[in-house]
């Protein structure tokens, strides 16, 4: 079909209950927030079932302009001071959302804008852990 899907991995902490103390005052687990024990199946379930839901209107319009407000309001980096790992060259600048295509737009600290289609975007450092 001509495109490219790359998918990237999502870590849970599920019934983690203590953390190295280099991670411990920015790592959580669904066990540390609830103080009780999940079950990883019935959680791994809900996230497939949204997942296929999400899925259903991307593959319905071929992009992400019917999920883009949505996915804008829960952006973590949204406004805020992100670096771009780029093979070309590495730089900061703010996120300010997405493109209708899934690129994170991006203003450089110059007042430039572009469009960041893969790579690595970090608020490490600058931020902590998000």
């Amino acid at each position: 079909d001509g495109i490219r899907y790359v998918v990237t991995g999502t870590g849970i902490n599920a019934n983690t209950q203590s953390f190295p103390p280099e991670i411990r005052d920015t790592a959580t687990s669904l066990f540390l927030e609830s103080g009780k024990e999940v079950d990883r199946t019935r959680i791994i379930g809900a996230i497939m079932a949204e997942f296929a839901a999400y899925y259903g209107i991307f593959a319905g319009s071929g992009d992400m302009r019917f999920l883009k407000g949505y996915y804008e309001s829960i952006l973590v980096n949204k406004g805020k001071q992100v670096m771009v790992l780029d093979p070309a060259g590495s730089y900061k600048g703010r996120a300010d959302g997405i493109t209708d295509t899934g690129e994170l737009k991006v203003t450089k600290e110059d007042g430039t804008q572009t469009e960041v289609r893969s790579g690595e975007v970090s608020v490490r450092g600058i931020y902590g852990y998000t």
